[in-house]
């Protein structure tokens, strides 16, 4: 496996790189970054998350193991609204509550790390195991996280536009901080699932912006 990183722009506050990851020769990741600098600006709009279905507290843990891949080991999963994988939802609006099983998020890397554990949106509408693969990925940090929220329970708020010919279009999930009630801004959007293996699979996989929904009825 070998990795390379290039420069494909940089402005006066704003730079763009792009990432490969090739494994035997062949491209396995393509990734393109765009940060940052902060600058002063007379616009500002902050989103505020809805309210959680249920208080993080009443709802128990998802099992391991099954069917779920085997990196999701490291993640305690709950299911505020909305059904697990494979149960026949008739919608794929859900509220999974998530965190590390033995730290806190302490770096941004974890935090896509965590943003990743998560099942596709439609894989709740599935009556039986199917596999799925992402084609696309993308993630937005949106507003800072503070250091109560990283070691706490993290909510996704996730669901499907439109699916159909075996693909399926996620919404843009977001990730809220500390898991509670409303009031509370998204720290991550932009989570809905395209390329990697499958969360069917026992391996890991990318999530986040569009979902193929291989078999499908």
């Amino acid at each position: 496996m070998t990795a390379h990183a290039e420069l494909l722009r940089r402005g006066k506050s704003a730079a763009q790189l792009e990432a490969r990851i090739l494994i035997d020769g062949k491209v396995a990741l393509t990734a393109v970054g765009i940060f940052g600098a902060q600058r002063e600006s007379a616009v500002r709009g902050v989103p505020v998350a809805p309210a959680a279905a249920v208080p993080v507290e009443t709802v128990p843990d998802a099992p391991h193991g099954g069917l779920r891949p085997a990196f999701t080991r490291h993640f305690d999963m709950r299911w505020g609204a909305g059904l697990p994988p494979f149960s026949g939802a008739e919608h794929s609006d859900a509220q999974i509550f998530v965190r590390y099983r033995n730290e806190p998020v302490s770096s941004d890397a974890l935090l896509v790390c965590l943003a990743d554990a998560i099942p596709p949106s439609a894989i709740s509408v599935f009556k039986a195991p199917a596999m799925l693969s992402s084609m696309n990925w993308t993630l937005e940090f949106v507003t800072p996280m503070n250091e109560a929220e990283r070691a706490g329970w993290l909510r996704f708020d996730s669901g499907l536009t439109a699916a159909g010919d075996g693909y399926g279009w996620g919404k843009h999930p977001d990730l809220v901080g500390s898991g509670a009630a409303g009031g509370h801004q998204p720290a991550v959007r932009g989570l809905v699932r395209v390329m990697g293996t499958g969360w069917a699979r026992d391996s890991h996989h990318l999530s986040i912006n569009e979902v193929m929904l291989d078999g499908i009825t």
